[in-house]
């Protein structure tokens, strides 16, 4: 997939919007001066812990409802936080739990929604 312009915003202005929910909930928040390792976001809890994020987004209609993550060593302090767009709804996933349960190709790990919402109502941690 092109990296257009259009793109770039998309994604920017999503991460932004997640920045502001973790904000709304007492969190401190970093953005990495460059995203060179798939990290969007590094948070802070109110309890002093330190997490990292990759924020995906998509758009149902043109672009499924899947999300794609380029391959990654899991870790307890990593997490992905897939965003579809219109519906306005996410799913925050410890990186260990998206690498157990996305198919791997092509470098890349897949999980679409029904697989995300099956493992947050499974779990119980509804995002």
């Amino acid at each position: 997939m092109e990296i257009t312009d259009s793109t770039k915003r998309k994604g920017t202005s999503v991460e932004f919007l997640i920045i502001s929910k973790l904000l709304k909930y007492n969190f401190d928040v970093y953005i990495p001066v460059a995203d060179t390792s798939g990290i969007n976001i590094i948070v802070r809890s109110p309890k002093g812990k330190y997490v990292e994020i990759q924020v995906k987004s998509r758009i149902a209609r043109g672009g499924g409802r899947v999300f794609d993550v380029k391959d990654f060593k899991p870790r307890d302090t990593y997490f992905i936080c897939c965003y579809l767009i219109e519906e306005d709804e996410y799913w925050l996933i410890p990186s260990d739990e998206y690498y157990k349960h996305a198919a791997h190709n092509n470098n890349k790990r897949r999980l679409d929604t029904t697989k995300l919402d099956f493992l947050m109502n499974l779990k119980g941690k509804r995002a």
